[in-house]
């Protein structure tokens, strides 16, 4: 081979690794970019982090919960044993899942047995109960004014005559909300001094400056205690009150819902709507 012949193939080989080196990264991130949109993924952990890394406290994402201006997304699928395509959807989760499941299953029981010793809940379970969590899904919330996010599942706990649905923070594992129905089988038992420490035991539950002094004043006190009464009346019955809390200044109402209904199930609702 000539010297020309060489010095051709140099400077020809040259530029190519040049041109390469400008153009190939990025047509390769645009590759990437487009398959990224072709198939859109989020990881669990990835979900979970970005919640977890903004460092909201739990008073101040009840706070959020109640004065809106959030944008939400189901982020994870619900399994429910008693839909007739439980058995599929239980077969779809790898035994990873799985595992997280009976954990948090797990944990959000051992957070009801703490909530009823401190009277935030009824006396419904003891120790030896063995609810069955029946549901599961997913929410990111995100602040839209400061993008703050946080991450909350709900999850469904079974054990009859009662039926506890609860809000968890999954960063904390603290409750946020719950409803709990039950029928002609259940009543609800509260510790000898009735729920006279309810507001307290939230209130120190989620973190708040205080709640207000005259919380337990007759009417709230006919929702948390009165509503068995109620259904042995016998038909409809409905009543609506809050209990007022105080964070860094701000007031913070959270509403108490109970209801009674004609086929003789009655529910209690805190922090949400029925």
């Amino acid at each position: 081979m000539s010297s020309s012949m060489r010095k051709f193939l140099t400077a020809a080989l040259t530029a190519l690794l040049t041109a390469a080196a400008i153009f190939l990264p990025a047509r390769l991130s645009l590759w990437n970019d487009r398959l990224l949109l072709d198939d859109p993924h989020i990881l669990q952990e990835d979900r979970e982090g970005f919640g977890e890394s903004v460092g909201l406290t739990v008073a101040e994402k009840v706070i959020l919960l109640r004065t809106g201006g959030l944008d939400s997304l189901t982020v994870g699928g619900g399994e429910s044993p008693q839909r007739e395509d439980a058995l599929s959807q239980q077969e779809k989760l790898d035994a990873e899942e799985q595992r997280k499941l009976a954990e948090r299953a797990a944990a959000v029981q051992a957070e009801v047995r703490s909530l009823q010793m401190i009277g935030a809940l009824p006396l419904i379970w003891d120790g030896e109960s063995p609810a069955e969590c029946v549901e599961r899904s997913q929410i990111l919330y995100v602040d839209r004014e400061t993008q703050m996010s946080f991450l909350v599942y709900r999850m469904a706990l079974n054990c009859p005559p009662y039926s506890l649905e609860l809000s968890v923070d999954a960063q904390s594992g603290r409750a946020l909300a719950f409803s709990l129905l039950w029928g002609r089988d259940g009543s609800l038992v509260w510790s000898p001094r009735g729920a006279s420490t309810f507001g307290s035991a939230w209130r120190d539950y989620w973190g708040m400056d205080s709640v207000s002094a005259n919380w337990y004043n007759e009417f709230t006190r006919s929702i948390l205690e009165d509503v068995d009464a109620r259904m042995q009346i016998g038909g409809e019955y409905s009543s609506v009150g809050e209990v007022s809390f105080s964070y860094s200044g701000q007031p913070v109402h959270i509403p108490l819902l109970c209801w009674s209904y004609s086929g003789g199930r009655c529910s209690l609702h805190w922090n949400r709507n029925p």
